[in-house]
């Protein structure tokens, strides 16, 4: 009879620290999610009765970041559509009508915590990063008593052309590692 064999060492876990465009993003409340969705066309044709061959379509990667640092001077790092205003001690963030483009185009890095006293993971096998993506803000301060305020913000990639085919939207591990 043969044994399962596993490394509970190498089981992932726990909370992360975040950088967009280099700026800490801070505290965060429920998790950060990094989603990758690959869709494919499945090519049928009338001579047979299953698929011949498949195409890739779409590939999408989104980071869902909830930020609780809610200061307006970080706010402003996930806002492309903001401006911000610093007049002296006054501080703000103006909205609407500025248009996006690609300088708005940042790298998101994740970097895992190695234990509950906010240690940075100093492996960078385990950091994931976007090369380039945009900051989908959602905001929506809610004023109550009931909890603290979490503003959910989605980074988007955008494809990095100047990088090799394969490799335009992110990757999982060290990104100095070459073939």
């Amino acid at each position: 009879m043969s044994s399962m064999v596993g490394n509970s060492a190498k089981i992932e876990y726990g909370p992360c620290q975040v950088t967009f465009n280099a700026v800490d993003l801070g505290y965060f409340k429920g998790g950060v999610v990094l989603k990758y969705d690959a869709t494919f066309l499945q090519i049928e044709v009338d001579q047979l009765s299953m698929i011949v061959d498949e195409k890739l379509q779409k590939e999408i990667c989104v980071a869902t970041v909830p930020m609780v640092e809610l200061e307006l001077s970080r706010l402003t790092s996930v806002a492309p559509t903001g401006t911000y205003v610093l007049d002296g001690t006054k501080k703000k963030i103006t909205f609407g009508g500025k248009q996006v483009s690609s300088s708005d185009f940042h790298q998101l890095i994740v970097t895992p915590l190695t234990d509950g006293a906010l240690t940075l993971d100093s492996d960078s096998n385990e950091k994931a990063t976007v090369h380039l993506c945009m900051a989908h803000i959602q905001l929506s301060k809610k004023y109550d008593r009931e909890g603290i305020k979490v503003v959910p913000v989605e980074f988007h990639a955008i494809a990095d052309t100047t990088k090799d085919a394969a490799n335009m939207l992110f990757t999982l591990g060290d990104t100095s590692a070459s073939v």
